[in-house]
């Protein structure tokens, strides 16, 4: 069986610790972001 996705499925009461956990120590790339608030 060959991995070719991973979606980590983890809660952090900070979403700031969660992406410097996954894309400055394991690398990880964004590749959608809800994050941003959108003007109204």
């Amino acid at each position: 069986m060959k991995l070719i996705k991973l979606v980590p499925n983890l809660f952090y009461t900070d979403i700031k610790v969660g992406l410097k956990v996954f894309i400055d120590c394991l690398e990880f790339e964004i590749g959608y972001d809800d994050f941003k608030p959108e003007s109204l």
